[in-house]
């Protein structure tokens, strides 16, 4: 087994045999670097039949692979490498849809739809940016302390407040902290509305007319009104109570 993160230097021209197995498992953060003293001449590995090989997150520079190809996952090609397949499926693919509601103060619900090479959705670890300003310190502020402007495995935000932000999801593959990331952009409405009458005095007598003029400065806002906390359903901006 070579381990996470180690350079290995192989004597040029070189037969090395796999008589059992080799576990190469590196990782998007401590990749596993294999190359030959002189790239010009190629190591040769020579897997035997019924051995078991296992690479990834490999560096890969003149290290051929004979009597049977091998297969490196989410690893770099430097070229040299012939006999060795390198499978392009990601580890991680980052993906999301913001669901709504899009209103100031509502919880904003999100939809992961993010994948993992193992198929298996616990293996991911999501970092969601939702870029409001919102965070927290991991300990005392600001003394020896990381404002922490992330939340972890959520699906669900109160944006602190009103316009367009650029939500961003990082997920990251347990196994070998691989990531990946993606943007949706979510607009928060926060209308401003204004309420005139014609009468400044909230007491009034049983009879008298009372005219509402409601409008706002924000493109596209309806209004529903409300009576006693029962919704009259009235789109119009003039609204008369008696």
């Amino acid at each position: 087994e070579i381990i996470k993160g180690s350079r290995v230097i192989i004597d040029s021209s070189s037969l090395q045999t796999i008589n059992d197995s080799l576990l190469l498992f590196g990782t998007c953060k401590d990749s596993i670097y294999l190359t030959s003293s002189n790239p010009s001449l190629p190591v040769q590995f020579d897997k035997s039949v019924g051995t078991d090989v296992i690479a990834e997150c490999l560096d890969l520079t003149s290290i051929t692979a004979s009597n049977a190809s091998l297969t490196s996952y989410f690893s770099t090609n430097n070229g040299g490498n012939a006999g060795w397949v390198f499978d392009a499926t990601p580890s991680v693919t980052s993906s999301f849809t913001a669901d709504g509601p899009d209103c100031y103060t509502d919880t904003t619900l999100f939809t992961n739809n993010s994948t993992v090479f193992s198929g298996n959705f616990s293996d991911i670890t999501s970092y969601w940016y939702f870029n409001d300003g919102s965070g927290y310190w991991s300990l005392t502020s600001p003394t020896d302390s990381t404002f922490i402007n992330y939340e972890v495995d959520t699906t669900e935000h109160v944006f602190v407040g009103a316009g367009d932000f650029n939500v961003m999801l990082v997920t990251e593959y347990k196994r070998n902290l691989c990531v990946d990331t993606s943007y949706v952009p979510v607009h928060i409405n926060r209308p401003k509305i204004f309420v005139t009458t014609t009468e400044s005095d909230t007491t009034i007598c049983s009879g008298d007319s009372v005219i509402f003029d409601i409008s706002s400065t924000t493109t596209g806002a309806t209004f529903e009104t409300f009576l006693n906390g029962v919704s009259q359903n009235t789109p119009p901006l003039m609204i008369h109570y008696s």
